[in-house]
């Protein structure tokens, strides 16, 4: 009976030593399957943003587990009834644990905690957000983009409130002839489509702005995973579109002025007939410390861009490293010839983010995450961070080509003084430029109706 109450007691005096012991194993076996399993995901190129959830969650555990393991170990340790076999290594693995994944947690809170989360904007509905719809098979339903209400210039002027807005409108009865048939277009000989498949394919936007507000530069941005791309297609700000809400026809960049990233992606579905739900918005004098924070961008330069850009520094025909005040003044040249064009201006502001991807693949991966605090805090954007990251993370996992085109580069288009504020506008058919934009982000994976 003795020897009997001897072990239980001894089985007692072992148990905080032991829990120690199994808490720290738990948590160290948790953090490594969910490690190994995301790091396994990655080389395969199927980490999601789900998983990343995960991930976080399993280092939040671990974190949780290992304290526990230190507070039952600590007791064991400094209990005189308690037996010390098993507490020194579950007191050490609890304390490289704790160490560990709370230096994550910290890193992670570092990287997004100046994360200009726009919340407001993910409660808003695909209705809200003219998101294209698509009807049975996949066919793609291009509605009308006439307005339901129309509102007048004094009305729209009395709704914004702000007298330093300037903007136009120009209803279609005012449309030179030239532009008037050029929008008119012609109907599609049959239905458009899309495959199951498509859904492969992630828009997004992208919003440059200047100093009003205003979107001086539109890019639409494709993730494509069917065929391993990212796509950037430049959409003409002085598009003649449809404005929801005002239901007045003007250039599509007033858009993101008269009512923010929610109207200005309605404007965007609403004329092209597309599904973007996300955007992300940078004004040019963030991006220029963007530039510099990276260490600036190489761009091609012809003579008068030289010319153009030789108030930032001394330059030379050919490739040339900017810094990012030069870099924006590249990107926002408008007139570097007497014959220049909004497609140059486009293509130079594609060229600038292209080659701005490419110095922040090539930093090294210590300095990404003051990069990424940085950045995300000069940005505002609809995307929550483990979808930035999922994303972030697909492209990095290689395979992937980069494509960058304009659309006015496929389009007939008319281009021209309108308007009682004599502002430049392009004029297009506007089903045309959708088919286009849907050949080009969906490539196989869509179906045209027009038949040339």
């Amino acid at each position: 009976m003795a020897k009997q109450a001897d072990r239980r007691k001894s089985e007692r005096s072992g148990g905080a030593s032991k829990t120690a012991l199994v808490f720290s194993v738990i948590a160290l076996c948790l953090l490594l399957g969910v490690g190994a399993y995301a790091l396994l995901s990655f080389r395969q190129g199927t980490l999601n943003a789900t998983l990343i959830r995960l991930l976080k969650l399993a280092v939040l555990a671990c974190a949780g587990l290992s304290l526990l393991a230190l507070i039952c170990a600590l007791v064991a340790f400094f209990s005189r009834r308690q037996r010390k076999g098993a507490a020194v290594p579950a007191l050490l693995l609890a304390v490289l644990l704790l160490v560990g994944s709370g230096s994550a947690i910290w890193v992670y809170q570092y990287m997004f905690g100046r994360m200009q989360h726009d919340a407001a904007f993910r409660e808003l509905s695909a209705e809200d957000l003219h998101v294209a719809q698509t009807g049975e098979n996949g066919e793609v339903l291009r509605g009308s983009t006439e307005p339901s209400t129309v509102l007048s210039y004094e009305e729209i002027a009395a709704r914004l409130k702000r007298t330093e807005v300037k903007f136009d409108t120009v209803p279609p009865e005012e449309l030179p002839p030239d532009a008037a048939k050029l929008m008119e277009g012609d109907a599609p000989e049959g239905k458009s489509y899309l495959y199951d498949s498509a859904n492969r394919v992630s828009n997004y936007l992208l919003f440059g702005l200047d100093e009003r507000g205003a979107s001086d530069s539109i890019i639409l941005c494709s993730v494509d995973r069917a065929h391993r791309k990212v796509k950037l297609l430049s959409l003409g700000r002085d598009t003649y579109a449809i404005i929801p809400t005002f239901g007045t026809y003007a250039r599509m960049g007033y858009a993101y002025v008269w009512g923010g990233p929610e109207l200005a992606i309605s404007t965007i579905n609403k004329n092209f007939c597309l599904n973007v739900q996300d955007y992300i918005a940078v004004d040019f004098d963030q991006l220029a410390d963007i530039i510099d924070y990276v260490g600036g961008v190489d761009v091609e330069l012809n003579e008068a861009e030289v010319r153009y850009l030789s108030s930032y520094g001394s330059f030379q025909v050919g490739r040339n490293h900017l810094d990012g005040k030069a870099a924006v003044g590249f990107a926002r040249t408008r007139k570097s010839t007497a014959d220049d064009t909004e497609i140059n201006r486009t293509g130079r502001q594609r060229e600038v983010l292209v080659s701005l991807m490419e110095s922040v693949l090539d930093m090294p991966v210590t300095s990404y995450p003051s990069f990424i605090r940085n950045c995300l805090g000069m940005c505002k954007t609809s995307f929550d961070a483990s979808t930035l990251t999922e994303i972030a993370a697909e492209v990095a996992q290689g395979g992937y080509s980069v494509e960058q085109e304009a659309l006015l580069e496929h389009v007939d288009f008319w281009g021209g003084i309108m308007g009682q504020e004599q502002f430049f506008y392009t004029v297009y058919d506007l089903n045309r430029a959708s088919d286009y934009i849907y050949r080009y982000l969906y490539e196989d994976l869509y179906i045209s109706g027009y038949h040339d």
